[in-house]
């Protein structure tokens, strides 16, 4: 009989249902059907694959329609786990990502779409600043420049040459010796000043750790960090003393700041936008574009290996 439908198969001819308990039956395991013309293989959960389309025809025992082969076992669709980090959750699980929160449904991540807080880095170690967006502009330069602008607030550093003590941390090479000499935040009319080795200046006075009044904060997050909070504004600042810097704003703030960090937009990419407001197609030019001071040495391409 088997023989008799292979060739009516072979004809193009389909006999679907010619199996019966008492004639030919086929018993199949781990919740299985029989089927005389399937794909092959099972869809499984990790290849979450559609193999509807599939044009050829292989009697065996498949997953019924609706469930996915996971383990040697057939299992709902909706119940196939998910993978991150190399690691498989069941449905249902949540995870976080940044801020956002995923669940497990059918093998795949249903996350959350909340806008995260977003960092720019500043690392004088390779000449380097990383924007809100992940663009990295690699430069040399001796001026002071403006990261962050805001209506109520600011964020400049400043470059320059480093001495022989300051460069400990830096690669030495003679086109790459900038220390962050200073990074300098203003706010309501009062400005902090973070120099070399932690230095504090408030309003022009020195002063030192703990460091808090009505617009900013500072305390020592480690043995080598300072954090430095703008309350108002949950912006958040660490400083490592001489070569990092990292600047943290809060989702609040999106598209409210340009400076060299960019305009927190949220996008992977954003425009060079200039004080002025335009776009600016070179990076090299946006960097200078934002100096605080225009009469003070032109940023240029870092050259070499960083």
């Amino acid at each position: 009989m088997e023989t008799y439908v292979k060739i009516c198969q072979n004809k193009g001819l389909s006999l679907e249902s010619w199996r019966r308990a008492d004639m030919c039956s086929m018993t199949c395991p781990a919740g299985k059907q029989f089927k005389e013309c399937g794909f092959g293989a099972c869809p499984s959960c990790a290849e979450n694959s559609d193999m509807s389309n599939v044009e050829f025809c292989i009697p065996g025992c498949y997953c019924p329609e609706g469930t996915r082969l996971y383990q040697d076992r057939c299992i709902l669709e909706k119940d196939c786990p998910c993978e991150s980090n190399g690691k498989f959750y069941t449905s249902g699980h949540r995870i976080r990502r940044d801020c956002n929160t995923c669940e497990c449904s059918g093998s795949k991540w249903v996350c959350t779409t909340d806008f995260c807080a977003q960092r720019c880095l500043v690392d004088s170690v390779h000449s380097a600043i990383t924007t809100f967006a992940g663009q990295k502009l690699s430069f040399t330069g001796h001026c002071m420049y403006t990261l962050v602008k805001h209506a109520a607030f600011s964020i400049a550093l400043e470059y320059d040459d480093c001495t022989l003590q300051e460069a400990r941390y830096l690669v030495s090479t003679a086109s790459n010796n900038l220390c962050i000499k200073r990074v300098i935040i203003s706010a309501g009319g009062r400005k902090l000043k973070l120099g070399l080795d932690h230095e504090i200046l408030v309003d022009g006075e020195e002063s030192v750790i703990p460091v808090h009044n009505e617009r900013f904060t500072v305390h020592k997050a480690s043995s080598h960090w300072s954090l430095v909070v703008l309350p108002e504004y949950e912006v958040r600042l660490l400083w490592n003393g001489d070569s990092l810097l990292y600047i943290d704003l809060p989702p609040s703030l999106q598209d409210q700041v340009q400076g060299v960090c960019g305009t927190f937009s949220g996008h992977n990419t954003e425009a060079f936008i200039t004080p002025e407001g335009d776009v600016e197609e070179d990076a090299i030019d946006f960097v200078n574009k934002w100096r605080v001071n225009p009469t003070c040495g032109m940023a240029a391409e870092l050259q070499g290996c960083i």
